[in-house]
């Protein structure tokens, strides 16, 4: 088998991988660019996302854009692989954003499982294998290739919240001839916190004095949401997400949004689009009123758009928001994006006060070698970093 990398050797983000054997071509992820907004720029890669269609199948290792923000513009005869809860964040918020959203993909748990509890399937003549790695990333799948005796891992959405090696984590790493790696960490130095927990401790320091807490992540990012409830819970404060983001976080955990076991979360409208109006139905136990906040004692979830940027200019002119805290919870390749910086900028000229707040679960280089070890594949083809070169340097 082959592995070509179409794009993300030399970047971050915007994962895509061919796979060629004797008779099947396969793509892995299909990553918009950090750096995209609400319209990505896509590749011009024909058979996959122009002209007729020149691959056998997409595999999608998890929902996160930079591995899956181009699923709209696949030629639509190409089968998608992916996980049930995938589709589920990526059909949400295609039809938020009122795009097409794909037919219904072919889903892994559909298919049979192998004796050590996997699923698994056949394309042309490679068998796939994802292997689920739900503690590590939430929904997250690494992909084991075989075809003609030859074994090809690619680590995709398999990530470390510890940033330590863990025997669990080895214990799902198979032997392979090929690794297929990130080397996100690698890339860039890491400033952030050391592991979910050390986030969740922040947040909670942070929420202890009595302004108001105002918190932005990745919507996607359900771990971290998960931390702003817990240190939310503890704060005793009341924890505020919009329309958009509770449904997003009913789809990944209805446990999170189950009132009864989270009373601490309440629901609020934004804006008026039909959507929300038709959504807030939902949580209609759940949502609160503007005049019904504790303004002092919230821990509200803000979204970069020109939406929650009225709702914050309205809510200041009731509340002033001078001396409220901003916790921004993500890497500062998205906090680059336009869309991003604008919002901080008003929330700045509101007199709040701007806290950053992050960890990557990405594989750190201590992570990468016991990867790399356990593995023990005899060729290593980076993706997600810089210096493809200097990782495969330090992994052989």
């Amino acid at each position: 088998m082959q592995v070509q990398v179409l794009r993300g050797e030399n970047q971050i983000g915007s994962s895509i991988l061919k796979i060629i054997s004797g008779t099947t071509r396969l793509i892995l992820d299909v990553g918009s660019e950090i750096e995209s907004t609400h319209t990505p720029k896509v590749p011009r890669i024909e058979g996959l996302f122009r002209g007729e269609p020149g691959y056998d199948a997409v595999l999608i290792s998890h929902h996160f854009l930079d591995h899956a923000g181009l699923i709209p513009y696949i030629v639509p005869q190409i089968p998608v692989y992916m996980s049930r809860r995938t589709y589920e964040f990526y059909r949400y918020t295609a039809e938020y954003q009122r795009m097409n959203v794909l037919r219904e993909p072919v889903l892994f748990e559909d298919q049979q499982l192998d004796e050590n509890g996997n699923y698994t399937f056949v394309i042309g003549d490679i068998r796939v294998t994802p292997i689920l790695c739900e503690e590590n990333g939430y929904d997250s799948y690494l992909f084991l290739l075989e075809s003609g005796g030859e074994r090809i891992l690619y680590t995709g959405g398999l990530c470390n919240d510890s940033r330590a090696v863990s025997e669990d984590l080895l214990s799902r790493i198979p032997e392979a001839d090929t690794l297929v790696v990130e080397g996100t960490m690698l890339s860039r130095p890491f400033a952030g916190l050391g592991s979910e927990r050390m986030v969740e401790q922040k947040i909670e320091e942070l929420m202890q004095p009595l302004p108001p807490v105002f918190l932005i992540a990745s919507s996607t990012n359900v771990r971290r949401f998960e931390s702003f409830a817990e240190a939310a819970s503890r704060s005793s404060r009341t924890l505020l997400v919009d329309v958009y983001q509770a449904g997003i976080l009913l789809d990944a955990d209805r446990e999170l949004m189950n009132e009864k076991h989270h009373p601490e979360i309440r629901v609020f409208l934004s804006g008026s689009r039909g959507r929300e109006l038709s959504d807030i139905r939902l949580f209609e136990h759940q949502q609160i009123d503007r005049e019904m906040v504790p303004f002092k004692h919230i821990a509200m979830c803000v979204r970069p758009s020109r939406v929650m940027e009225q709702y914050l200019s309205e809510l200041n002119a009731v509340h002033p928001l001078t001396g409220a805290v901003l916790i921004v919870s993500m890497w500062r390749g998205f906090r680059e994006q336009k869309d991003v910086r604008r919002f901080l900028e008003h929330c700045e000229k509101l007199g709040m006060r701007i806290e950053y707040v992050h960890t990557s679960g990405t594989l750190d280089l201590a992570v990468l070698k016991a990867v790399a070890k356990k593995c023990g594949a005899g060729r290593i083809v980076p993706v997600h970093a810089y210096e493809p070169e200097k990782l495969i340097e330090l992994l052989s």
